[in-house]
């Protein structure tokens, strides 16, 4: 192979290498993001079923209080007091439970971040380094056997044109 097909054949080599690790990078990220989704839809949805239960629940308690108002005034006013602490404690219970959940993902991606900071990227550097040396130390080599050639044609040459000579000598005495 010639120098430059050696030379391309080595950088394809390298970039199949290097783009498998960005592959896998950019799929651990996407994956982050997925998880980060299927959270924000879970969350959705638990929101969504909350509010259709206190829907029902006041909508229930609505139709009571229309069948029995002239005798049940106070005892309305009591179970709209509970209602209101039920869903004062479930907001404050889903808060919280928002709160921990985005507080844990908040943390993932730290840690994310800081493992590709401090453990990916100088990976990927060394990679590169090592390649790039590589490369460097191959490209001398490629001029030095360019070199010997040279000078083993040259000795061909040389041996040749002895041999010649010495048959001569031979042949002569």
């Amino acid at each position: 192979m010639e120098r430059e097909e050696l030379l391309l054949a080595f950088s394809e080599l390298m970039d199949k290498k290097l783009g498998v690790l960005r592959v896998g990078l950019e799929e651990k990220i996407d994956d982050t993001n997925q998880r980060i989704d299927n959270v924000d839809k879970k969350l959705d949805s638990v929101a969504i079923r909350l509010e259709d239960k206190i829907n029902f629940e006041v909508s229930r308690l609505d139709n009571k209080i229309d069948a029995g108002l002239s005798k049940l005034d106070s005892k309305i006013d009591a179970v709209a007091t509970k209602l209101d602490s039920k869903i004062d404690d479930n907001t404050s219970r889903l808060e919280a439970l928002i709160e921990t959940k985005t507080s844990k993902l908040e943390m993932q991606i730290r840690h994310s971040d800081i493992l590709i900071e401090n453990e990916v990227i100088p990976r990927l550097q060394t990679l590169e380094e090592c390649y790039t040396s590589t490369y460097k130390r191959y490209k001398d080599g490629v001029l030095q056997i360019e070199g010997v050639v040279e000078d083993v044609d040259l000795l061909k040459e040389v041996v040749q044109k002895h041999s010649v000579r010495l048959s001569a000598l031979e042949a002569r005495g």
